[in-house]
């Protein structure tokens, strides 16, 4: 949930094995225009929940250190045969004692945007 008013360009989400990502999601998306998903197929295990917006027109130096950004304060554990609670997120400006995001955008861009379809 973004501030009342906000609208973000992109919302990225994702569920990875560590706190701290360390690289792509197990599962993740990028949310255009909205801030709500529900995964599906989460293979079991135990995750974190991590959300973060890119703007369009920020500039690359800036884009990841002055964006919305949120954690689930607790992991989240998947089983076979249930289905967790839903996560609600509250997405924030960063804190000093944030880690910095350092996932790489342009490859989950490519991986989670729909591609643009072909004229024909």
């Amino acid at each position: 949930m973004y501030p009342p008013g906000y609208r973000s360009d992109i919302t990225f989400m994702g569920l990875f094995p560590t706190a701290i990502p360390k690289g792509e999601p197990v599962i993740g998306v990028a949310a255009v225009g909205s801030a709500e998903h529900t995964f599906t197929n989460i293979p079991p295990g135990t995750y974190y929940l991590l959300a973060c917006e890119v703007r369009f027109g920020a500039h690359p130096l800036k884009a990841l250190s002055q964006n919305y950004r949120a954690k689930a304060d607790f992991p989240i554990t998947f089983e076979a045969a249930t289905t967790p609670d839903p996560v609600h997120l509250t997405m924030r400006m960063p804190l000093p004692e944030d880690p910095p995001i350092t996932m790489n955008f342009p490859a989950l861009l490519a991986r989670y945007l729909p591609s643009p379809r072909k004229s024909q």
